[in-house]
């Protein structure tokens, strides 16, 4: 009896029609931001370089980001995510997106390795605020 009202439930048209909404949002969050960081995303090493970072500097932004989104996961998907929910989560880290995108450009007038590992950092907490959440509401 149990079995069968759930699969009662989830071929039942309202919830088909709700859950085709929600991949759609999914969906479009995805699109949107896929397109806004591939417009940079190859740049980025190219324009550290040019403003004179070396080539281990360069290299070192890119792994303090990866390690921050690897430890940063574990409270994304934790205590932040349970407490928000998955898409507030994932909503989260737009803000921190866009400060991210921004403090690079800044990069240009105060070029300072301080602030390049700063900004690794917060471009690895906003990735893991979008990706852990993205891993979670897709699986369902």
């Amino acid at each position: 009896m149990h079995l069968l009202h759930h699969q009662i439930v989830l071929h039942h048209p309202g919830f088909t029609n709700i859950l085709k909404r929600e991949i759609n949002e999914i969906y479009l969050i995805h699109s949107i931001r896929g397109f806004a960081f591939s417009l940079f995303g190859n740049f980025v090493p190219i324009y550290l370089l040019t403003l004179e970072f070396n080539l281990g500097l360069v290299l070192a932004f890119f792994g303090i980001r990866q390690i921050s989104t690897a430890i940063f996961s574990l409270f994304a998907i934790g205590p932040i995510a349970n407490r928000h929910g998955l898409k507030h989560t994932m909503l989260l880290s737009m803000p921190l997106a866009f400060v991210y995108l921004i403090t690079l450009t800044l990069l240009r007038s105060v070029p300072s390795s301080g602030l390049l590992l700063t900004i690794a950092f917060v471009g690895g907490i906003q990735a893991s605020l979008y990706w852990m959440p993205l891993h979670s509401l897709f699986s369902r």
